[in-house]
C-alpha cells in the first residue's frame, strides 16, 4: 500500500505567496528577524510564485538580472525592488521602531 505523499513545502509556499496579504506577512516577518542573504531569498520567493518570466517582461528587467539581484550575494537597486514589490501588489515602507528624538531649529527634542 503506498502511504500519500506529503506536499511539497516549496509548492505549497509558493501557491500561497501568490496572494498578496501572505506575501506581506511572510516578507514583513523576514524582515523583521532575517539576515540579508534570507530578506533576498524571500523576495526571490515572492517573485518565483508571481513567475519570473512574467514578472521580467512587466518590469521590463531582465530574468537573469532579477535571479542575480535577489540571489544570497544580490545587491538590488531600490528602482529593481520597488519594480518586483509593485508588480506583485506589494511596496515598501518604513515603520518606527522606538520613538526617536526629533530635530528643531535650537537642538534635539523628545517626541
Amino acid at each position: 500500500m503506498n502511504k500519500p505523499r506529503a506536499r511539497d513545502f516549496k509548492a505549497d509556499l509558493l501557491e500561497e505567496l501568490k496572494n498578496p496579504k501572505f506575501a506581506e506577512k511572510y516578507l514583513n516577518a523576514v524582515f523583521e528577524d532575517g539576515s540579508r542573504e534570507e530578506i533576498l531569498l524571500a523576495l526571490r520567493d515572492v517573485c518565483d510564485a508571481r513567475g519570473m518570466t512574467n514578472l521580467a517582461r512587466k518590469t521590463k528587467i531582465n530574468r537573469k538580472s532579477i535571479y542575480v539581484a535577489l540571489s544570497p550575494k544580490g545587491n538590488p537597486t531600490l528602482a529593481t525592488l520597488q519594480a518586483l514589490l509593485s508588480e506583485s501588489g506589494l511596496r515598501l515602507a518604513v515603520h518606527a521602531t522606538k520613538p526617536a528624538a526629533t530635530r528643531r531649529a535650537g537642538g534635539l527634542i523628545s517626541p
